[in-house]
């Protein structure tokens, strides 16, 4: 017999029951995934080691959506899509947080992601009534994400990032 939800963790699969609710209903791009008792649920974007997360953080009344990147070219991945930072921006009629190296909950996995987010605060999160335009904000703003970065996502190569710290001139001159 599993043991019953905290009352915070039950808020949490009501909150994302009800996103799946309006995903199922409103049929967009990004697919609804199961409701879990956690503080952000993941959706494909269509390649591996690249997520769209929703957050809905009870303890710091914020919500947010955003673009993980993890895996072994995350940095570089990264990078590249940090290079079309003002188009990407321009094209969300948003101004985004871009945050290198955030380590993953669990430290025995020494996983780093980098995650580029739109945050929204909120206030009483636990006030249902609320829930409306919070479900609203954060099915609009996955699907405007998965629109902008789908296709740079798909079109992202690893080899084409090349690190600021590297001294090509020099790396040329001993070549010759």
């Amino acid at each position: 017999m599993k043991a019953a939800l905290t009352p915070r963790k039950q808020l949490q699969v009501d909150y994302w029951e009800a996103l799946q609710e309006l995903m199922q209903q409103r049929q967009g791009n990004v697919r609804p995934r199961k409701p879990l008792s956690r503080y952000y649920q993941t959706f494909a974007i269509g390649r591996n080691h690249f997520e769209l997360t929703a957050n809905f953080n009870v303890n710091r009344d914020f919500i947010a959506a955003g673009l993980q990147l993890k895996g072994e070219n995350a940095k570089a991945h990264f990078a590249l899509l940090q290079q079309d930072k003002e188009e990407i921006e321009r094209e969300l009629d948003e101004t985004l947080y871009w945050h290198e190296k955030i380590p993953f909950w669990d430290k025995k996995l020494d996983t780093k992601f980098h995650t580029i987010h739109i945050f929204r605060e909120s206030y009483d999160l636990a006030n249902q009534n609320t829930w409306p335009s919070l479900l609203e904000w954060h099915f609009d703003n996955l699907e405007a994400l998965h629109r902008v970065f789908a296709p740079r996502i798909k079109a992202l190569d690893a080899s084409d990032y090349i690190p600021d710290n590297i001294d090509l001139d020099g790396a040329y001159d001993e070549l010759v």
